[in-house]
Order: C-alpha cells, then structure tokens, then sequence
C-alpha cells in the first residue's frame, strides 16, 4: 500500500525534446476470500464469506458452479489503514446448487479471486 500513488517517469534523451510519462500504480488486490459455516438454522446452512484487507473494495458475490448469483444479507464493510473487509452471507437450502464459490472482484484492477465449498444435505461438506 505504501507504494502506490502517481510517478511520473522521464526519458530526456529521447528526441528531439524528451519524454515524460505518468503512471498511477495500484497496490493491494484482494487475497482469497475464506468461508465458514454456522449452525444450520431448520431451513438451511448458514454460510459467511470474509474477504480481508483488500484494496480497492471488492464486490463480494455467492455464485451457484454455472455463475449464477444467490441471494445474500447485506454485505458488512469495514475499513481500516486503506484497506477494506468485507462479509457476506448467505442461506443455501436442499433447493440451492451444492456446488458453491463465494467470488471477490476488484473491477478497477481486473481481478478475480474465490473460494469453493460443497454443501450435501446429507451432512458432507468440503472445501477447496
């Protein structure tokens, strides 16, 4: 984080004045997101995805294995020192695709991370 701000790079040997160029770089993608699981409620299992320390903010999304995106709370944001958190739950039920990745997507720096976790109503559950 300490790195990141506007530079400004010059090359005065180039003819016939110079070049100057400005650069902005950005520090800090989101690292992977984790999930944990809370005590099943009677109508499903109770997942919360936590993204840690992520610059910029990432969106925070469940997605089913095809990518579609589940219904979740709100999610809970925090900052700190320029960096952000961010919680997110969901409910997943018998009816939900079991095959589940919680996906965090910083827009501005083009990139992509996520977890996966399988849900059997059976009692299995794994992560990947």
């Amino acid at each position: 984080m300490e790195d990141r701000g506007n530079y400004t790079c010059v090359f005065p040997l180039i003819k016939p004045e110079g070049k100057i160029f400005n650069i902005e770089l950005v520090v800090g993608a989101a690292p992977p997101p984790y999930i944990r699981i809370f005590t099943p409620p009677e109508d499903g299992v109770l997942l919360q995805c936590v993204v840690q320390g992520a610059f910029p903010k990432p969106k925070v999304e469940w997605q089913t294995s095809d990518g579609n995106v589940l219904p979740a709370e709100e999610p809970h944001v925090s900052e700190r020192g320029g960096r952000y958190d961010v919680t997110l739950r969901t409910t997943v039920t018998k009816t939900t695709s079991s095959h589940l990745h919680c996906v965090a997507t910083q827009e501005d720096i083009g990139h992509v991370t996520h977890a996966e976790i399988y849900v059997s109503f059976s009692g299995e559950i794994s992560y990947n």
